[in-house]
């Protein structure tokens, strides 16, 4: 997306609310009362959320995903499919796919990032995120045959987004050295080696949902998910760009995953393969995010992406310096700031 197209869909705005604020007033069957609508959140693409209430009091969220930004069709599949799988995420009241608008039910408004930034007892974030990972492990079950493949090529061309976005544009660096480049197919040759299966693809904090009185987590912003790697969305959580964890946190939650009982995918090789493999996957990952947040600052106009850049990056130098065929990417990650 560029940025004349980033402009128009702002100015777009107040047009897309009226919009949306006719077609809610018109579904007859949920009673929305339209003068509660309010901004409830947006993300990193372009997307916003606003909250409603029916006659009596009730809140729904309502999606808003402009035609020609973004599609409502993947929201729609990957819900269903984690719905019948039991996962917990938003119920589809009414939908409108050629205006780029869900009614969905309300889950909360008080995600992980917002509970460990106003403070847990260690005991209490490690029930979170043992919670989280029981969901990734209940998704992992989730039919894959109708989702993206999330292949070599994609990986590596993901990894472009670093050296577009971090390090030419952010560094205003040159060229990245062959051996570099070499290191960087070879994370993408490692990823895409693994086992396969139900990849949310942005599982972290700000995606999880704080369910009142129960320890199962909301998810949501699923509709990117793929048929991937079975480690991705293991290290997504553990390395969160919203919220350090620590190496010991992030070693704990690994083993934790390994030694679960629900745990889908088996095979012949061991835990300090499947750490090596949680290692290249890592890598991969906050490699791609450095170069994500950097292109929400410059291309999108988003500077405060900017905060999470020094704890990806710090997760980018754990992996990559434990990993000895690395050796010259663990080099420049050292000496980058």
């Amino acid at each position: 997306m560029n940025a004349s197209t980033a402009v128009q869909a702002g100015t777009d705005h107040d047009a897309r609310l009226m919009r949306l604020s006719l077609w809610l007033g018109a579904l007859d069957s949920l009673q929305l009362n339209v003068s509660t609508l309010r901004p409830a959140s947006s993300d990193a693409s372009f997307r916003r959320y606003f909250r409603v209430e029916d006659a009596g009091g009730a809140t729904y969220v309502v999606m808003d995903a402009p035609p020609g930004l973004e599609d409502c069709a993947p929201y729609i599949k990957v819900a269903r499919l984690l719905a019948a799988q039991g996962v917990r995420v938003p119920k589809i009241f009414a939908g409108d796919e050629r205006l780029g608008a869900l009614v969905l039910s309300d889950l909360g408004s008080h995600t992980y990032t917002q509970a460990f930034t106003q403070g847990v007892s260690q005991p209490q974030f490690r029930a979170m995120w043992q919670a989280a990972i029981s969901e990734i492990l209940l998704m992992q079950g989730t039919p894959t045959q109708d989702l993206p493949a999330y292949e070599r090529a994609d990986l590596r061309k993901e990894l472009n987004i670093f050296i577009d976005w971090y390090w030419q544009h952010h560094l205003g660096a040159g060229e990245v050295s062959s051996t570099c480049l070499e290191a960087l197919d070879r994370i993408a040759q490692q990823v895409a080696r693994q086992e396969r299966c139900f990849v949310h693809r942005d599982l972290h904090s700000p995606n999880l949902i704080c369910s009142a009185g129960s320890p199962v987590p909301g998810n949501v912003d699923f509709q990117d998910a793929v048929d991937g790697p079975y480690t991705y969305d293991l290290v997504s959580l553990a390395t969160d760009a919203r919220w350090t964890w620590s190496v010991p946190q992030q070693e704990e939650a690994i083993a934790y995953f390994w030694g679960h009982p629900a745990r889908r995918v088996r095979w012949d090789r061991g835990f300090s393969e499947f750490r090596r493999d949680c290692d290249w996957t890592s890598a991969q990952r906050n490699l791609r995010i450095a170069g994500v947040l950097c292109r929400l600052a410059y291309r999108d106009g988003k500077p405060a992406y900017l905060a999470h850049l020094d704890r990806v990056l710090d997760y980018c130098r754990q992996a990559v310096v434990r990993l000895p065929e690395l050796a010259p990417l663990a080099q420049l990650l050292g000496g980058l700031a």
